[in-house]
């Protein structure tokens, strides 16, 4: 074989069409490590949203608990109320109260608290500011 004599041309070529190969396979090879990639990215997001959905489900069975409860349908009005305001017209017994809507920072006030992230210190900031941008 080693008196096969190639001109330099087609050498060349060859060495050319070999580079475009080599060149061509580690495009294909960067290609697939990107959908690789890819593919388990789509993956954790699938199981995000599967576990997104079962957050749901359970938020819709303890939301239908409550909304059948027997205290949740239990009436706001006290079935002898006259009674009660002409006994007690001041309601120093304190055997009814009246119904009032939350202000605002009442409900805020209430949810922080029920959080445990209440600053019961007076002054500082009232609310954490973030910066969206």
């Amino acid at each position: 074989m080693s008196d096969l004599k190639l001109p330099v041309a087609l050498v060349l070529a060859m060495a050319v069409q070999l580079v475009a190969a080599v060149w061509w396979v580690s495009k294909q090879a960067h290609a697939i490590a990107t959908l690789q990639s890819e593919v388990t990215e789509l993956r954790t997001y699938v199981n995000t949203i599967d576990l997104d959905v079962q957050d749901l489900v359970t938020f819709k069975r303890l939301h239908k608990l409550i909304m059948t409860s027997e205290a949740y349908r239990m009436s706001t009005h006290h079935p002898q109320m006259n009674s009660l305001q002409n006994t007690d017209p001041d309601n120093h017994l304190l055997a009814y109260r009246e119904h009032r809507r939350l202000s605002a920072e009442e409900l805020r006030d209430s949810m922080l608290v029920s959080t445990g992230e209440l600053n019961r210190e007076i002054g500082g900031l009232p609310i954490m500011i973030l910066n969206f941008q």
